[in-house]
């Protein structure tokens, strides 16, 4: 691994507890920044600087983003300030840290034998300062506090708790969130979340969000705005008739997103409460990214960009409170190669009764099986793969033929010329191409010079059949319809499988094959009674059927995936990981990202008895998925023309198959237009999961906390140790899910 000077995690490990009296006299020196002791040193009168102003408040002005830790272990943990001294710009800043086993910072622990460690926020790493606390007790509470060298200002006092020791049979509770975007919403979930009182939290991503009020699926308000200090430095969308609005680019624009998420006081009084467990998904770099690649613009373009990447990655590296696996001197290199220059995937133990995997699902994905920019007639499966996959040729299957060759390349040449008024890539225009897709533009196009006649019908009879991009819903030569949301199952999955196929599992790659095989080994040699996955988006299968609603256009009268995005967009790898994670006693997935609350148990198709559980949290602040279907039925012409926006209203009930029939067996639970989190308890018997689900217009302003308990509902779940069955407390009493009858028993 390539090293340069950067942000290093001070290491410090805890000794001995200093017990002190109240009326101990306060110091009066400064404690020794360098950390060698000395008459000033606060180690000699057994307190720290902190205590001089531990009668008055944190300073916010000196610490604007309070504090926070992370990744509990039994015998260690990371805690992280960020300071700001206004009166020198620039400069780098002494602190000390003091933690403590009591709240008012009276029983301090020795930190490298003294009562306070002296760590230095230097002003190129943003003014953040990380440091790993080893040596703790397990299974024990502490609190923290950063304050300047002088003791004249200081943090809130922060708390976490250390995992129980592997031997401990305690039950362990913790919450589970994601997706919290700030562009004119408020973080009540965050406020109810504190009641709760868990050992520490998953963030399972989109931590931030990069743009700062797409229009698409953000509003905006005057006191909830992530404003950029550097608007040259980031990419400027500028939408018909809306305000120009910013994605980040620059580290100062990354760099703005956490220090305004991380500046909302519910957000600090979470991080203060408990210690979390944190990975990335798309928007920490950029709305549906993988690897280095955005897909802003849908393959009108090249996004590849490492350099923003890197970008997005140090502010996360400056940020966040992770404890490498790399090691504690592990200093990240944004010149180094990528994608091994930051791993953040990683596992904790919690006792005996809890392993927790969390992945990374962005850094080493490939690209989406259907490109963005596919020509909408481009033939994805021929006539003779078609027989190979299916043993035979679908009766949806449409009669293509050879572009470049047909009729001396006068179509090829017609709709390469014509590519920008069709909006197509005129270099897709080649080998073979569905002939309704070449009479339809022909009709657009009928009244073009030199345009050539429709294939004849009679003509069309005599071409092998194939399946095209377009029978998947891209109707579009640049978009995401098709691509990676909404796609026709059928068509779709059969060009999965055949694309698996020919790169051997590298078209449906997701993990990287270096953290599949860390992941599975971590999940399968576990010896806790629960092995938990930090997932970040929905594994299971979100199908709806559409085929019987005959006042639909016929192209939508199919069954579709809601999105290809996620693990729908990776159905064989899918199956890969499900086939190993049924062997393995008591797993669990959680996961995030859909902005929906879904309980089910993932199968596959081949043997349903193959499954998991898998809890999947709604958003804590963001848009609900039913809102960003109807806003993406509502924008897309097609869809509108189609009248999607009025079925995305219905989208809970499609999914639930009510009024249509049983479409996903695995599904038992469904809710997509609330917002809310999950909090957790991994015992001997059983895993319980509590879904707090709340209206989305609660996250339109903040909410009295008189008011938290009655806007959050609660809705029970467990698995029980020894089951892959999944249960759900209805009415007092406690029913289990039953696939085949596709209903609680």
């Amino acid at each position: 691994m390539q090293r340069r000077a950067f942000l290093q995690t001070t290491v410090v490990a805890a000794g001995a507890v200093l017990a002190r009296c109240g009326d101990d006299p306060k110091p009066t020196a400064a404690a020794d920044a360098s950390g060698d002791g000395g008459p000033g040193d606060a180690a000699v009168a057994g307190e720290t600087q902190a205590d001089a102003a531990g009668a008055t408040g944190p300073d916010k002005a000196w610490f604007p983003q309070s504090v926070c830790s992370g990744d509990p272990r039994s015998e260690s943990a990371i805690v992280w300030t960020r300071a700001v001294d206004a009166s020198k710009p620039g400069a780098d800043i002494a602190l000390q840290l003091v933690v403590a086993t009591d709240k008012d910072l009276k029983n301090v622990v020795q930190l490298g034998g003294k009562a306070a460690q002296s760590v230095t926020a230097k002003a190129a790493h943003d003014g953040c300062v990380r440091v790993k606390v080893t040596g703790l007790q397990a299974g024990t509470t502490y609190w923290y506090r950063f304050a300047s060298a002088d003791g004249a200002h200081h943090t809130a006092t922060g708390r976490f708790k250390t995992a129980p020791k592997a031997d401990a049979d305690v039950a362990v509770k913790f919450a589970v969130v994601s997706c919290q975007d700030y562009n004119g919403k408020y973080y009540n979930s965050y406020a109810r979340l504190i009641k709760e009182d868990v050992d520490f939290f998953v963030h399972l991503g989109d931590y931030v969000y990069e743009t700062t009020g797409n229009p698409e699926f953000q509003n905006v308000t005057a006191d909830r705005v992530v404003i950029f200090s550097d608007t040259a430095g980031a990419i400027a969308f500028g939408p018909k008739d809306k305000p120009t609005y910013y994605a980040a680019k620059s580290l100062s624009n990354y760099r703005d997103l956490y220090k305004t998420y991380r500046g909302d006081p519910d957000m600090q009084k979470m991080h203060e409460s408990a210690a979390m467990i944190a990975v990335w998904d798309d928007h920490e770099f950029s709305d549906d990214c993988w690897q280095t690649q955005a897909t802003y613009f849908d393959g009108q373009k090249d996004e590849n960009d490492p350099g923003r990447r890197a970008n997005a990655d140090q502010a996360w590296f400056e940020y966040m409170p992770v404890d490498y696996p790399a090691g504690a001197d592990f200093e990240f290199d944004p010149k180094a190669a990528f994608p091994g220059n930051l791993r953040i995937y990683r596992d904790f133990d919690f006792g005996k009764h809890l392993h927790l995997a969390m992945t990374d699902l962005r850094r080493y994905r490939a690209d989406h099986v259907v490109p963005e920019d596919a020509l909408p007639g481009g033939v994805a499966l021929l006539q003779e793969e078609l027989q190979a996959l299916a043993g035979k040729v679908p009766e949806l299957a449409q009669p293509y033929l050879d572009i470049d060759a047909h009729d001396g390349g006068k179509y090829a040449k017609f709709f390469k010329d014509n590519a920008a008024t069709l909006k197509i890539s005129a270099a897709k225009v080649k080998g073979p191409v569905a002939v309704p897709w070449i009479n339809a533009r022909l009709k657009d196009l009928e009244k073009t010079p030199g345009a050539p006649a429709p294939i004849a019908d009679a003509d069309a009879a005599k071409l092998p059949k194939g399946l095209s991009f377009g029978q998947m819903l891209k109707f579009s030569g640049y978009g995401a319809l098709g691509s990676r949301y909404l796609v026709t199952r059928t068509p779709f999955e059969l060009y999965a499988k055949a694309q698996w196929d020919k790169t051997k599992g590298e078209s449906e790659q997701i993990l990287g094959a270096d953290q599949e095989k860390w992941f599975l080994d971590s999940m399968t040699k576990a010896t806790q009674t629960w092995k938990v996955w930090g997932n970040e988006y929905t594994l299971q299968r979100r199908e709806i059927d559409l085929s019987a609603l005959a006042s639909l256009p016929e192209a939508f009268r199919q069954r579709f995936l809601l999105s290809a995005e996620d693990w729908d967009g990776a159905p064989n790898r899918r199956d890969k990981i499900l086939a190993a994670l049924a062997k393995v006693p008591n797993s669990v997935v959680v996961s995030g990202d859909i902005h929906a609350f879904f309980a089910g148990t993932p199968m596959l198709d081949s043997d349903p008895t193959q499954k998991v559980v898998e809890f999947v949290t709604g958003a804590i602040s963001s848009g609900t998925y039913q809102t960003l279907l109807l806003r993406q039925a509502s924008s897309d012409p097609d869809l509108k023309a189609a009248g999607a926006d009025g079925l995305a209203m219905l989208a809970n009930n499609f999914l639930l198959g009510i009024g249509t029939g049983p479409v996903n067996p695995n599904l038992g639970y469904c809710h997509v237009e609330w917002n809310g989190f999950m909090v957790l308890q991994a015992a001997g018997d059983y895993l319980s999961t509590t879904f707090w689900q709340a209206e989305e217009s609660v996250a339109s302003k903040r909410q009295p906390d008189d008011k938290l308990d009655g806007l959050f509902a609660p809705a029970e779940f467990r698995t029980k140790a020894g089951s892959r069955d999944l249960e759900h407390k209805i009415k007092g009493a406690w029913k289990t899910w039953d696939p085949k009858a596709y209903d609680w028993k």
